[in-house]
């Protein structure tokens, strides 16, 4: 049910403007979740008293988290926080022949 949640807010946030970066924290989330199944069965399931379980639904529930923040803010609009371009080669151009130039 939770993954159901996930690909929603995914989608949800790539429509927010996001693009192919809403795909970022699932990423990550997996990645996270794949050395840690590895590392329970390593050990053979030897964490105690279900931590490996708590472990897997705290990080899914900072993944739902991440995406529901992506969902409803939409990234900034290609610039950093004083105004400046971020370093994308057009915005980079742009502001050059606006005579900001480097």
């Amino acid at each position: 049910m939770l993954l159901l949640l996930e690909i929603a807010l995914t989608v949800s946030a790539w429509k927010a403007g996001w693009g192919a970066r809403a795909l970022i924290p699932a990423a990550v989330a997996l990645a996270f979740g794949m050395l840690l199944g590895a590392a329970t069965g390593a050990t053979e399931g030897a964490l105690a008293g279900g931590q490996a379980v708590g472990l897997f639904l705290f990080l899914d529930f900072l993944l739902i988290g991440a995406l529901a923040v992506m969902s409803r803010t939409a990234p900034s609009a290609g610039r950093n926080r004083d105004g400046a371009p971020d370093g994308s080669p057009a915005q980079l151009a742009e502001a050059h022949s606006e005579g900001g130039g480097q």
